[in-house]
């Protein structure tokens, strides 16, 4: 979201005149007729890096009475459209501070990226960057075998052992990482990864990789990682699967930039920034 978007939305966006340091987001403020509080915090780009919503608990014009805030998250799995999934999910990176660079990976992943470039992405994927193009990769029918059980065993499917698969025992935030192993495993055992050009060293990916701990009871592991998943698989080494993935040769972000920008920095806030500079550096000389 930018600028342009927030300033034609007919709620009434407002700029808060008085930035905080270091003065790197603007505020803009809105009140709902609800009395409804939104506050968005944009960048010097004019890009929308956070939304707070504040509800007080009013009653509002239907007669309910709004007592505590409610939430519905869209999970990876409720989408029909795996490609709608991901160009969601690169909407949604609108916060991260590699925006641009994860809206043209998204766009690259389902554009151009051949199943060798699926392996080299899975290998070096930040997790904290979200599942959804993990999912989209293990989904496609060209996935490599040694790519499908590459995410299956970053997924850590030894922590996941003492559930016994009951997935209403998993914490909130290993939720996905156990649905993600668990599409895998079931694809595996169907037979749904037919692609077999890469290698994969399955006993030391089960040593090295599951986090599987010597209390676990030996069933308990096997039905989690069955046997045929922990095998040794011939194919080209990952050496010479392909090169790292570059980064900077993506497109970045093709959604457009933001016409407005916030004000710039005005004497005050450059003078601000000056002084704390200053008596920041002066503190670090004074240390022994």
């Amino acid at each position: 979201m930018t600028l342009d978007d927030l300033m034609v939305n007919p709620l009434g966006f407002k700029l808060v005149t008085q930035r905080l340091y270091p003065f790197k987001l603007t505020d803009y403020f809105c009140v709902t007729a609800d009395g409804d509080e939104f506050r968005a915090r944009v960048d010097m780009q004019g890009l929308v890096r956070r939304v707070d919503i504040t509800r007080p608990g009013l009653t509002y014009s239907e007669g309910k009475q709004f007592t505590e805030e409610s939430s519905y998250t869209v999970s990876p799995w409720d989408y029909g459209d795996i490609n709608e999934m991901v160009s969601d999910w690169a909407a949604g990176t609108t916060f991260s501070d590699n925006h641009d660079l994860l809206v043209g990976f998204g766009n690259w992943l389902m554009t151009k990226a051949t199943p060798d470039d699926w392996h080299c992405a899975v290998e070096e994927w930040n997790w904290d960057d979200g599942i959804e193009p993990l999912l989209w990769i293990i989904r496609q029918r060209e996935c490599d075998k040694a790519t499908a059980l590459t995410v299956f065993y970053l997924a850590r499917p030894g922590q996941h052992v003492k559930y016994g698969g009951d997935r209403t025992k998993v914490p909130f935030y290993l939720i996905d990482q156990f649905d993600l192993r668990t599409e895998i495993r079931r694809r595996f055992l169907q037979g749904f990864y037919t692609r077999s050009s890469v290698a994969f060293d399955g006993p030391r990916a089960f040593r090295d990789d599951a986090y599987i701990s010597e209390a676990d009871d030996a069933d308990a592991v096997s039905q989690e990682i069955p046997k045929s998943m922990r095998v040794k698989i011939a194919g080209r080494p990952v050496s010479e699967v392909g090169h790292r993935i570059r980064w900077e040769d993506w497109e970045h972000s093709p959604i457009r930039r933001s016409k407005l920008v916030p004000p710039p920095l005005s004497a005050d806030e450059i003078q601000e920034i000056e002084r704390i500079t200053h008596a920041s550096a002066q503190n670090r000389t004074r240390r022994p």
